[in-house]
């Protein structure tokens, strides 16, 4: 009858592939162009109450940080729709950054150029 801690894993899971392919670097997209791996260093999810099924639920996803041009930290807010008002039923926080996938560099952190880290940004670093 609600949603439970592991629903709320796959709408983060999904929030950020539509954010970062709705900024024109998605996860296949870097992969292909330029061997980078998603690479998630920590997430964390707070239920702050009920998600009811058949409720209507807005996301909301905003980057907070950028961290040394490696890692973009963001924040991810859930509300459902109750008796004509949103109520925030959970947030996550996610560290995300890219590994190398191939050449000498497999293995290590990519490194954002400035037109990347401004697409993750939305140009507000």
């Amino acid at each position: 009858e609600r949603m439970q801690h592991s629903g709320y894993v796959r709408v983060l899971e999904e929030v950020v592939d539509r954010y970062l392919a709705d900024r024109g670097v998605s996860v296949g997209r870097m992969l292909r162009e330029r061997g980078w791996i998603p690479v998630v260093s920590r997430a964390r999810i707070e239920v702050r109450g009920d998600a009811r099924l058949e409720e209507p639920m807005w996301v909301t996803f905003t980057v907070t940080d950028l961290l040394k041009d490696v890692t973009y930290d963001a924040r991810m807010d859930c509300h459902v729709v109750r008796d004509g008002r949103l109520v925030r039923v959970a947030t996550a926080t996610i560290l995300h950054g890219y590994a190398v996938s191939r050449g000498t560099e497999a293995g290590r952190l990519a490194t954002l150029d400035p037109d990347t880290a401004a697409a993750i940004t939305a140009g507000g670093r």
